[in-house]
């Protein structure tokens, strides 16, 4: 069910979502049975809570590290919003032009011909001349 619903998503790795959420049913349905039976789990239970939750700690470690740089863009975004309106003239590396947005993570800029964008943490480093 797991993984047709991350198929239907269209993510990725949805087999192995399932396959991991199948494995945790398998684990936490072995532990009741095992209770059931009269047999003492606490050693088990402790030891399946510090795997699970060294996993969890990995894995978010591992999202913080990676959406570092998006973050980075956010926060100059943030920032770029209070002092960068649409219409705003600016001049950056030798282009000029006038803001038409400042978004998430980048700024469009409008010049006579066309749009580009910069990043916004690349913006925020620039001089910009108003």
């Amino acid at each position: 069910m797991i993984a047709s619903g991350a198929l239907a998503m269209d993510l990725e790795r949805g087999e192995r979502l399932g396959t991991a959420a199948g494995g945790l049913v398998l684990v936490f349905a072995a532990v009741l049975a095992l209770e059931q039976l009269g047999i003492e789990t606490t050693l088990l239970v402790l030891l399946l809570t510090v795997v699970f939750g060294g996993g969890v700690l990995t894995l978010g470690i591992g999202f913080a590290l990676g959406a570092r740089p998006v973050i980075g863009h956010i926060l100059a975004g943030h920032f770029l919003r209070q002092s960068l309106t649409q219409g705003s003239p600016l001049e950056v590396g030798g282009r000029r032009g006038l803001v038409e947005r400042v978004g998430a993570v980048d700024t469009l800029v409008k010049d006579d011909d066309r749009s580009w964008s910069i990043s916004n943490a690349a913006l925020l480093d620039e001089v910009i001349y108003r």
